[in-house]
């Protein structure tokens, strides 16, 4: 199966999830949010604090929904299978970005310290850990500053540049980088929105997306409904 093929996987019946890593995956993969309730909190008996629900609704371009994502996401013989395909690769990119944050917490060595000879840094784990990803093993560490600075061969300069590059994701959509980058930062904003006191709503016009929260002035709203509108 190739990296942009279909999961193919047995559908189970749900098109929510609290799972924000693989909620984060699905929307990197273009799996449509329910436009009717994208995010939903639930609280009561047996929830520890707030619980946030990511609702989708509809299939990728691949055609994927999101309960065939979630079947692959869990199924370990097709992850094992399929590790070239986007899907397999950001799960793999996750669990990378939690072994560095061990790291980085003294909890759990990722990699030894950085030897000598050249090579190419950055202080981002996220950056970090989607480079490993897409196949750019980690040569060693750094401690500097009070950050962890993870270094690779120079042949990862160019994909590091790319990372870098703010609009990877609009310039190459289609890149594996681009997908990898966008889920990682997709679960951090997820996090967040899981933490607000009220949860923000996706607004989607012609394929764009702005996030609104109940706490944004009436100025920035109409800001986002000129982006989302502007042709």
């Amino acid at each position: 199966m190739n990296k942009g093929d279909s999961v193919s996987a047995t559908e189970i019946s749900t098109n929510d999830t609290t799972h924000l890593k693989l909620a984060a995956a699905a929307i990197a993969l273009d799996v449509p949010l329910d436009d009717r309730k994208q995010y939903t909190s639930a609280s009561g008996s047996g929830i520890n604090g707030t619980r946030t629900i990511i609702h989708f609704k509809g299939k990728s371009p691949q055609g994927d929904s999101f309960d065939v994502m979630a079947k692959a996401w869990y199924n370990e013989k097709w992850l094992s299978e399929n590790p070239t395909h986007n899907l397999a690769i950001i799960k793999n990119a996750f669990e990378i970005l939690h072994k560095m944050a061990d790291h980085a917490k003294g909890l759990k060595p990722y990699v030894g310290k950085k030897g000598i000879g050249t090579s190419v840094s950055t202080a981002s784990s996220i950056a970090a850990a989607t480079l490993v990803s897409i196949g750019h093993p980690c040569i060693g560490y750094v401690n500097h500053m009070g950050s962890v600075f993870w270094h690779f061969n120079e042949a990862a300069s160019g994909d590091l540049a790319l990372w870098e590059d703010k609009q990877v994701h609009m310039k190459l959509p289609n890149l594996t980088l681009s997908y990898v980058k966008c889920a990682l930062f997709n679960w951090v904003d997820l996090v967040k929105f899981s933490k607000e006191d009220g949860i923000y709503q996706a607004v989607q016009h012609n394929g764009k997306t702005a996030f609104v929260s109940k706490h944004d002035s009436k100025e920035t709203i109409n800001i986002l409904d000129k982006l989302l509108h502007a042709k």
